[in-house]
């Protein structure tokens, strides 16, 4: 069985016995941006995904120090760089076909996270465990549809998906329902990796799903767990 675990940068997580769970749970390992100042792995990862434009200048200097050696050193042991173009300084980048993957996958097209699980299922993964993905900034608060619309589109095809800890993607799903104003959604634009803003299709709520206050938690559960999914 094909397993690979998608592993954020969200340090609590990567507590001992989070690394022991890490340690104990089998497949390769995709991480993101600068996973070196945030997570403790047990195995090299097999890919490191950074789907930021134009990264050889990138807008945070300060938090990505010395990020081209650490790729560069991850791609000589065996690593392969994700990106969307070709990276400055940065050997063997391996460029995403991002407008396949979006059409493939178009409402699972919001954080790195939610990506990388909709790729991994394209990819015919019968197993996808996520790990160091909270999604608390604010920013991020509006990528818990999209993870959701992955989970839910990995599981369609036959994957089993987890989330670690136990009991995050209940709490997504509450904070879903708290956060989105179903009522209001207007007209969206295409997410950073587009070099020029274009509107696309007004979002629509997930099938099945109603807005906050009349919603039946149970039966929206289902709609992503599926019967036996799990």
């Amino acid at each position: 069985m094909r397993e690979v675990l998608i592993c954020g940068l969200f340090k609590p997580d990567y507590s001992p016995d989070g690394v022991a769970l890490l340690a104990s749970t089998p497949g390769e390992i995709w991480t993101v941006n600068d996973w070196y100042m945030h997570t403790i792995l047990p195995r090299e990862p097999s890919q490191i995904w950074n789907i930021h434009r134009f990264p050889h200048v990138h807008p945070d200097p300060r938090r990505f120090v010395n990020w081209k050696s650490h790729y560069n050193n991850a791609s000589a042991k065996g690593s392969r760089i994700i990106g969307l173009e070709p990276m400055e300084g940065v050997n063997n980048v391996e460029l995403l076909d991002i407008c396949a993957l979006e059409l493939a996958a178009p409402m699972c097209m919001g954080c790195s996270p939610s990506i990388m699980v909709a790729k991994a299922a394209l990819d015919g993964f019968d197993a996808i465990h996520v790990f160091g993905v909270a999604l608390t900034e604010k920013e991020y608060q509006h990528d818990i549809y999209t993870i959701f619309e992955s989970i839910k589109f990995a599981r369609r095809r036959g994957c089993r998906v987890t989330i670690h800890p136990d009991g995050r993607e209940q709490s997504w799903m509450t904070r879903m329902l708290a956060f989105v104003d179903w009522a209001g959604i207007v007209e969206a634009y295409r997410p950073y990796w587009k070099r020029q803003a274009k509107p696309i299709p007004k979002a629509k709520p997930m099938d099945g799903w109603k807005p906050p206050g009349v919603v039946d938690m149970e039966n929206s559960k289902n709609n992503y767990t599926g019967k036996g999914a799990q």
